[in-house]
């Protein structure tokens, strides 16, 4: 698309946000446009496809940010999450009725979990392209919005408003929900601790877990991570015991297939050689590289510790490192301990 493209886009967003026409200030940041009237500021830019992303607020000071998308052509599923980027960074997870919501307007969406979005945000002010990633019509459909300028358009946006953009902080909007509610991303709406309930149906009936909201699992925060477009991984806590922390984990798919996947791992026993187990200790999970670790340093009745690393491949996660701890004297390292065999599981 054009740069006159974008900037009508960007243009229209302006107008279709309730800014006044008779703006008292319009200034142009690279490719963004910051439009202020007496009571609001919006900060806007389009998209190659049309798609449009402000931030507005209102000038009083210390009033919070609203950060909204206007993808009419994107056109995502907005009972799916949607996914946002920037650069080569974490792709960050926002699911509907949880972390954004229509207000105003049933095209305007905004992001309502001040913690995701603040991180965007964040990354926006140094970054090049935000992308936006979405599902629409059983594939996964993205648009790019240029940063050139964000920084500079965002601290005018904050001294509009008598603050630093350190001090800016995010909130749902000052505006009426739309009158079409979202659903959370899985049938059955919101489980215990925020959960989707269908997870927490599957987690009840097949696990002997302790209770999620009872004594030190009610302490140990459940992993999230994106794994793909439809895709996410749930490490929920199972158990906690001398300092470990004991998961099962879960693969939720949004997609046109959809449903709940029980994770199960290959472990190397020291007696039994390679077994099967539905539970992790330590779970580590790092998005940028779609990689999952387990560690274990205690004693128990046939090792004293094992390490395991595993990478998502798509569809499953594929065992790349085990290591054991031969003896309880060696280092708690396991970059120290013999590496196991895993090319025949």
């Amino acid at each position: 698309m054009s740069a006159m493209r974008a900037w009508m886009a960007a243009a229209w967003l302006l107008v279709a946000s309730g800014v006044p026409a008779l703006a008292l200030e319009e200034r142009t940041f690279g490719q963004w446009t910051l439009r202020c009237s007496q009571q609001e500021c919006v900060l806007s830019a389009g998209s190659d496809n049309g798609d449009g992303v402000f931030v507005r607020r209102a000038t009083q000071q210390d009033a919070p940010v609203a950060f909204g998308l206007r993808l009419r052509a994107l056109s995502p599923d907005l009972s799916l999450p949607l996914v946002l980027r920037v650069d080569g960074g974490p792709k960050l997870s926002f699911h509907p009725g949880e972390q954004f919501g229509l207000y105003g307007s049933e095209d305007d969406i905004y992001l309502t979990k001040p913690g995701l979005a603040g991180r965007i945000l964040a990354a926006m002010r140094g970054g090049a392209h935000l992308r936006v990633f979405a599902a629409s019509t059983g594939a996964e459909s993205e648009a790019t919005f240029p940063l050139d300028g964000f920084a500079d358009a965002l601290n005018a946006l904050a001294s509009a408003g008598g603050t630093s953009t350190q001090e800016l902080r995010i909130d749902a909007p000052d505006l009426a929900p739309a009158d079409r509610a979202l659903s959370p991303p899985v049938a059955g709406g919101i489980g215990a601790r925020g959960l989707p309930a269908m997870l927490i149906a599957r987690h009840e009936a097949q696990s002997d877990c302790e209770d999620l909201t009872s004594g030190q699992v009610a302490q140990a925060e459940p992993i999230v991570g994106r794994l793909s477009a439809t895709a996410s991984l749930y490490a929920l806590p199972c158990a906690v015991s001398d300092g470990d922390t004991t998961y099962r984990l879960y693969v939720l798919e949004t997609g046109e297939i959809g449903g709940i996947q029980t994770l199960y791992f290959a472990r190397h026993d020291a007696a039994f050689g390679w077994t099967g187990t539905d539970t992790l200790k330590n779970v580590r999970f790092d998005a940028q590289t779609a990689t999952l670790t387990s560690l274990s340093t205690g004693r128990t009745q046939t090792d004293c510790g094992h390490f395991a690393r595993w990478q998502w491949r798509g569809f499953a996660f594929a065992l790349i490192e085990a290591r054991r701890r031969i003896t309880c004297r060696d280092s708690q390292d396991p970059k120290d301990w013999r590496r196991v065999d895993t090319s025949n599981p």
